[in-house]
């Protein structure tokens, strides 16, 4: 019999916390260490629809204090989005890209017919340390506007010119 996976309503108990990072901002740290495939978070937020992102996501291009937090997936052949731009203190959202790091994945699940976005470990990850994703944003727009967002740019940061990522 296949497990059922329960998504928490709330992230109190998750063994994540949120730190400051120099450079980033505020991001999710391991409390305890996960197994490669173990749940970690849940990626919560509005889903919407193809008119309703358009709409949204000119908002968020158009003002850099907002920032997009938007997921976009297939469900049901059909392009969904999930918006998790709005604050909550759900821990998803605060979750930090990395190409060259990453220690996680997005995986859609469907719980009673609706599709949910969580993240699962994509390797074991060691108490302490920062859980990471590749955002797969590979617009040229996007990486104008944000140039964290390349590879290249990831490469140069302090704590990769040591020859290992610290968190």
């Amino acid at each position: 019999m296949k497990e059922v996976l329960k998504i928490p309503a709330d992230d109190t108990n998750l063994g994540l916390s949120v730190k400051m990072f120099p450079n980033k901002g505020r991001g999710v740290i391991a409390e305890k260490a996960f197994v490669k495939g173990q749940f970690l978070v849940e990626y919560a937020g509005e889903l919407l629809t193809f008119k309703e992102w358009k709409k949204r996501e000119k908002v968020y291009k158009e003002n850099s204090e907002i920032g997009s937090f938007v997921v976009k997936f297939k469900h049901n052949d059909k392009v969904c989005f999930l918006d998790a731009t709005k604050e909550t203190p759900r821990l998803g959202r605060l979750v930090n890209h990395s190409r060259v790091h990453a220690n996680c994945n997005l995986k859609k699940v469907v719980i009673d017919q609706k599709p949910h976005i969580i993240l699962v470990a994509s390797k074991y990850i060691e108490s302490g340390s920062e859980i990471r994703y590749d955002y797969m944003d590979r617009d040229p727009d996007s990486l104008m506007h944000n140039p964290w967002l390349s590879k290249r740019q990831e490469l140069k940061m302090p704590e990769n010119k040591i020859g290992r990522y610290r968190s």
